[in-house]
């Protein structure tokens, strides 16, 4: 049973280091978020990022990322055009002071 976890892991380690990276699309989509929250609201951006929800939120969505969604996105767009696709981030929208 170790012997079955261990080469798992190491299957794991392999895997999510190896290969395409890709546009890392939805890692972005958390990033432009986090951004956003953080000129909206600072002091719950801080908070958030302290108890390390933006943590665990940047973890899940990397292996989110390089598990599946960089590979759907490798062989369903880039690799038969022969160029990759970019994330356009999204410019924060900063609130008018009164």
């Amino acid at each position: 049973m170790k012997k079955v976890f261990v080469v798992c892991l190491a299957l794991l380690l392999v895997l999510s280091v190896t290969g395409c990276w890709g546009p890392q699309k939805l890692t972005r989509q958390f990033d432009d978020w986090a951004n956003q929250m953080y000129v909206d609201s600072p002091w719950l951006s801080q908070l958030l990022l302290y108890i390390g929800v933006f943590s665990i939120g940047f973890w899940v969505t990397s292996l989110v990322d390089q598990l599946i969604l960089n590979v759907i996105d490798f062989w369903g767009e880039s690799a038969f055009r022969g160029y990759g696709t970019p994330f356009n981030h999204q410019a924060p929208t900063v609130p008018a002071h009164k």
